[in-house]
């Protein structure tokens, strides 16, 4: 250690510098390794990434040089330099093209630098970041506190650890139309326990290729807490953005960085802002109480959100649009002001295994209430949605709204207890739904609106009061395989408008005081087929006003004396459905008195018509009549092998039809009326 070299190099740092020691050790170590193994370049890159880490030369500031930016300077391009800097105010602008590590709190507490125009120390290095030079290419508004500009090639990257870095103006400079507090351009750096805002531009900054580890600090910028753009990545994690003035993270152009276990709280705009062709990914952070949305998804992004907790937004707390895709899942969206997932455009994102509980409009406290009352006019912002969403009743008050031409996968999620509608799907929306739990909702479990064509397959909808599946106007879904208990409201299933809705495969249960298992009316034309109905307390279909359609090969047990309705000027095709009611009968249409007196399982009242063939009767407990026709009631039926038509029944009611009418004037005996229906 007290060769000429040692002493030479001794001589030529200022008194009492560190690495001396250090890097006489260092070379020590080189003259050792090249006598080990000449030429050998495993060995030399081992102790190149490994091991000069421990063999660090070492400046403090100021007792070694004034300044960062001189420590700066003097730090060898190679091996690895420490520049620990005491705590005060420094007035610079560095940029970072070596692998040195820059400490502000060594003697434990926080360093600052303040980065702008005007700095004070290094003036010349102020005007090198706002002016371009070869980092910025000549962009003024490209300029930072801390600019890491690295070789893509070395093996160890710098480090910045410790500091609370504020770029913008200096002691009353001018500041630049944009200063951010740190950017990387060029290869990898690493950000550590730092707290970064900026006044005019982002608090940090990642572009072209650059990589960034970015860890334990916080955040906030003018335009966005922190920016990811161009083809740069990273790592994000254990961060806090909170009450942030504009966007949390801001990702865009094929940038892909990875966000992990942050806090995003009372941010003002989306708290993370996904556009372009970006694919971030959003893993394990918290969402709460932000602004506006959570994370807004838009345009060509394909991002990856998975096992977050949304809480308290009063926008959506997940927003996809656009052409964006990606996939959305295990995530926690619990007690949003709002809807809880947006879906609209034409994306086809993939919504999988989350868990949506307890979103709900209305709050208790004043403070949420007024940020409800601002949602309205927050929504207004999206101008393409604007038209649909206030046309439409109800539409805020969704876990899910799914709008415009989106065609996403709604796949295996959970939902409960949502102030609303479970699913609202509008327009003409055609997305997958399948397989997810509904329960416990005051609004249809899923409501399908508009043009919407989707497919409705493998869901669980149980004890929802407003019903299970609502269908309206010209919506035509596939409603297959799905299991619906429990609906106290209306039908578990309701076919209105002109909808040409398919319902196969469906199993209905329910229990008594509970809703009709399906009603049909306006002018709709479903098919309903191969479906099972079981231990309803009422009719199990129900169809009414012009309807049509087809009812075939359904299953009904009912403990109902009726399982199939028809009234008012319905005329659907019921044909080869297996009936039959539970021994124990009750009347339950009131107006209906006949059908006390003789429970049927087919009824036609009012002026319906419709044809019905081959319906088989089964069960011990089926009544002594298969059809009962009332009013002006004009039904024709086939009749099979093994008759569904008791043809006293008929004649009894229809008789009843003809005295009401006027009796003997009409001319029409009991005896014509059972040749009549024999006929027929």
């Amino acid at each position: 250690d007290t060769d000429a070299d040692g002493a030479a190099a001794a001589a030529a740092l200022p008194e009492g510098c560190l690495p001396v020691m250090q890097w006489l050790r260092r070379q020590a170590v080189a003259e050792v390794a090249a006598g080990v193994a000449p030429g050998r370049q495993l060995l030399q890159q081992h102790l190149e990434e490994r091991m000069w880490a421990f063999l660090r030369q070492a400046f403090l500031v100021p007792r070694d040089f004034p300044t960062i930016g001189e420590a700066l300077a003097h730090a060898p391009r190679w091996p690895p330099t420490t520049i620990l800097v005491s705590p005060g105010r420094y007035e610079e602008e560095l940029v970072v093209d070596r692998p040195v590590t820059l400490i502000g709190d060594a003697l434990g507490l926080p360093g600052g630098i303040s980065g702008g125009s005007g700095g004070s120390a290094s003036g010349g290095r102020a005007e090198l970041w706002g002016g371009g030079g070869g980092a910025t290419g000549g962009d003024r508004r490209r300029a930072a506190a801390v600019l890491f500009d690295i070789d893509p090639e070395l093996p160890v990257a710098p480090q910045l650890r410790g500091f609370a870095v504020a770029a913008g103006g200096v002691h009353g400079a001018a500041a630049r139309e944009v200063c951010s507090a740190v950017a990387v351009a060029r290869g990898a750096a690493t950000v550590v326990g730092c707290s970064l805002s900026s006044s005019t531009g982002y608090g940090l900054w990642a572009y072209a290729t650059g990589r960034l580890k970015l860890v334990d600090s916080e955040l906030d910028g003018r335009k966005a807490a922190a920016l990811f753009e161009g083809e740069s990545s990273g790592f994000v994690r254990n961060n806090r953005l909170e009450k942030c003035a504009s966007f949390g993270i801001l990702v865009q152009h094929t940038a892909s960085p990875v966000l992990e276990g942050n806090v995003f709280r009372g941010v003002k705009k989306a708290a993370v802002y996904v556009k372009d062709f970006a694919e971030p990914c959003v893993r394990e952070c918290r969402f709460e109480a932000n602004e506006s949305s959570g994370v807004f998804v838009c345009e060509s992004a394909c991002p990856v959100v998975e096992k977050n907790e949304f809480r308290g937004h009063t926008m959506p707390a997940i927003l996809v649009k656009d052409q964006a895709s990606g996939l959305v899942r295990g995530n926690v969206i619990e007690g949003n002001l709002s809807i809880a997932v947006l879906l609209a455009g034409s994306t086809t994102v993939v919504l999988e295994g989350n868990d949506l509980r307890d979103n709900r409009k209305k709050s208790g406290t004043p403070a949420s209430q007024q940020r409800v009352q601002a949602q309205s006019q927050a929504l207004r912002v999206l101008r393409e949605l604007e038209p649909e969403i206030s046309s439409m009743r109800g539409t805020k008050r969704a876990a899910i709204l799914v709008l415009d031409q989106a065609a996403p996968i709604v796949r295996g999620n959970s939902l409960s207890s949502n102030d609303g509608c479970g699913i609202l799907v509008c327009n003409s929306a055609n997305p997958t739904v399948e397989g997810n739990t509904i329960r416990n909702h005051w609004r249809p479990a899923i409501a399908i609106r508009n043009t919407a064509r989707c497919l409705l397959r493998k869901n669980s909808l149980f004890d929802n009061e407003g019903g299970g599946v609502m269908v309206g106007e010209n919506a035509c879904p596939q409603i297959e395989e799905n299991e619906f208990r429990g609906h106290k409201r209306h039908a578990a299933v309701y076919l209105g408008g002109s909808t040409r809705a398919h319902l196969r495969g469906n199993v209905f249960s329910g229990s008594a005081g509970y809703a009709v298992a399906v009603a049909v009316a306006g002018t709709a034309r479903p098919t309903i087929e191969g479906n099972t109905f079981r231990d309803g307390a009422q009719p199990a279909i129900v169809v009414k006003g012009d309807a049509r359609g087809l009812i075939r090969g359904n299953t009904i047990v009912s403990l109902a004396p009726i399982c199939i309705v028809l009234r008012e000027r319905a005329a659907p095709f019921v044909d080869g459905n297996t009936l039959s009611v539970a021994p124990a009968l009750a009347a339950v249409d009131s107006a209906a008195s006949a059908a006390a007196a003789h429970p049927a399982q087919i009824v036609c009242k009012d002026d319906s018509a419709g044809t019905l063939r081959d319906n088989r009767l089964a069960g011990d407990g089926a009544p002594p009549a298969a059809l009962l026709v009332l009013d002006r009631a004009r039904p024709k039926v086939s009749v099979s092998a093994k008759p569904n038509v008791g043809a006293a029944a008929l004649a009894c009611s229809r008789q009843r039809q003809l005295d009401e009418e006027g009796g003997p004037e009409h001319g029409t005996s009991k005896r014509a009326v059972r040749r009549e229906v024999a006929e027929k």
